[in-house]
């Protein structure tokens, strides 16, 4: 947030700072929704490389799925879930594997699917 755009009755020293460390979904989301009060200082901080600067065939991916409560809180910011749904894909079902190797399948109501690389 830039010093014009903090709400007039609050000066730097009045906002709260908040770090937020690592730069998932659930991450991202709460920065959006702490800097739309208008009243915290935010920073994120991530490990990982910017994947949009990386080589495509040296990333792992990294698919996210979210269910029905995760899509109800991306539906409280406007136009959020269109565009979500532009980079992503609707599946019935998920695929979770285990560490030895075992997979199940769960079957889900219209889960929206993301790569975070993307």
């Amino acid at each position: 947030m830039t010093f014009e755009q903090r709400p007039p009755h609050l000066q730097w020293n009045q906002m709260q700072k908040v770090i937020i460390v690592g730069a998932g979904p659930t991450a991202l989301f709460l920065a959006h929704c702490l800097l739309a009060r208008k009243s915290y200082q935010v920073e994120i901080y991530e490990r990982r490389s910017d994947p949009r600067q990386i080589e495509p065939a040296g990333q792992r991916t990294f698919p996210i799925s979210l269910q029905a409560r995760g899509l109800g809180a991306i539906r409280t910011v406007p136009d959020l879930e269109a565009a979500l749904a532009e980079a992503g894909a609707w599946v019935s079902s998920t695929l979770l594997h285990g560490k030895r190797g075992n997979a199940r399948r769960i079957e889900r109501k219209l889960p929206l699917l993301l790569d975070r690389n993307q």
